[in-house]
């Protein structure tokens, strides 16, 4: 997914707003392989299969080539999520964005801003206390931005390898709390990061 190409836009350079395939596929193995391996003594063990929640995205869309820099967003995204195994579910998501962010670069106002994504990914996890887990994520990313600078945008989807890390905690009455750190998009001189808290519940 390009940020932008900032060519069509006068008097800015042109920018395309990429980790190694081996890194992520290595990362993407060790979290399924620890997660299947070691034992359960979490209390997601006993919960519905099913769940759903929602989750705000605190992102951080970096222009790498050093031209427009970095432009915060939000995103607010909904979440299916079934556990297949105590350690081990897929989840699928939807979202948009909630906010961009408008910056001056060489005199002229540009805003980039999320538009919609959704994601298809694994989830590994292994407890650490029986109501806190470890979980990883990787998986399938594909989403669209939109830059704008005055009276031209450009709006471009793109899609990627997502990856990230997190905590969940179990509450009572199928209830659960998340924080994770994902990197959704690193291609084309473009990274885009987010920090994420949600809420969950079993169906």
């Amino acid at each position: 997914m390009c940020v932008t190409q900032l060519s069509h836009f006068k008097d800015i350079p042109p920018v395309t707003l990429q980790m190694g395939k081996s890194m992520k596929k290595g990362f993407a193995s060790v979290l399924l392989c620890t997660a299947v391996a070691l034992p359960t003594l979490s209390v997601a063990a006993d919960r519905s299969p099913i769940y759903g929640g929602i989750n705000y995205n605190f992102l951080d869309i970096k222009d790498e080539s050093g031209a427009l820099g970095s432009f915060d967003n939000g995103t607010l995204a909904l979440t299916l999520g079934y556990r297949i195994h105590r350690n081990f579910a897929i989840e699928g998501s939807w979202g948009a964005g909630v906010n961009s962010q408008t910056r001056n670069v060489l005199g002229r106002d540009v805003r980039v801003e999320s538009k919609d994504f959704y994601t298809f990914v694994l989830r590994p996890q292994v407890p650490i206390t029986p109501t806190l887990d470890l979980y990883g994520r990787a998986g399938y990313f594909n989403g669209k931005l939109d830059t704008a600078n005055g009276s031209l945008s450009l709006n471009e989807r793109d899609h990627d390898f997502a990856y990230g890390i997190g905590l969940a905690f179990y509450a009572d009455k199928g209830l659960s709390f998340t924080i994770d750190y994902t990197q959704f998009y690193d291609k084309k001189e473009t990274k885009v990061r987010g920090l994420g808290i949600g809420a969950s519940i079993d169906f």
